[in-house]
């Protein structure tokens, strides 16, 4: 019965949330559209959606789809809110994109919820596969690689390049 009331819990705080982000899908049920943008290089990435890890008054932490959230796209006039319920604790965003890539706005999930970001791949490829996380540690940004192929020279030197832009942006 706990278990269910969690569930409900956790599905009513996921309501609220639909409610502050969501773009309503259409009467086919067919999923709402991937997001276009831009990485810090300059790479057109998109985005197919993202779900949320949350835990109710501390079950074991669930994935939960949120149709139509995306964090691509959005901008310092536009970032992503997200509110939880009593006993909801909202622990991470994750997204899937088409690269394993930050965007120049993607600070603003750690900026404005708190919570880290994480973004996956899903090429059909398990060896091409890529999970990051981009956290603050100590004030700072850091971006992990989590799995998949090592990056390379150009993409840590995006990388390095997109901590250097979110500090900056964070620390005035």
């Amino acid at each position: 019965m706990k278990n269910s009331k969690n569930k409900l819990a956790l599905a009513a705080t996921l309501a609220s949330l639909l409610a502050a982000t969501a773009v309503q899908a259409q009467e086919t049920a067919e999923a709402p559209p991937p997001v276009s943008g831009q990485s810090v290089s300059g790479v057109s990435i998109t985005e197919d959606g993202c779900e949320i890890l949350g835990s109710d008054n501390g079950a074991k932490p669930e994935l939960t789809a949120v149709p139509g959230m995306h964090v691509l796209g959005r901008d310092e006039s536009n970032p992503l809110k997200l509110n939880a319920h009593d006993g909801v604790k909202l622990l991470a965003v994750m997204c899937w994109r088409s690269e394993a890539r930050l965007s120049r706005t993607d600070y603003l999930v750690i900026d404005k919820i708190g919570v880290p970001l994480y973004i996956r791949t899903d090429t059909g490829d398990s060896a091409k596969d890529r999970a990051i996380s981009l956290e603050r540690s100590g004030g700072s940004y850091r971006v992990r690689l989590l799995s998949g192929p090592e990056l390379s020279e150009a993409e840590k030197e995006e990388m390095i390049s997109a901590m250097t832009l979110f500090n900056k942006k964070t620390s005035s």
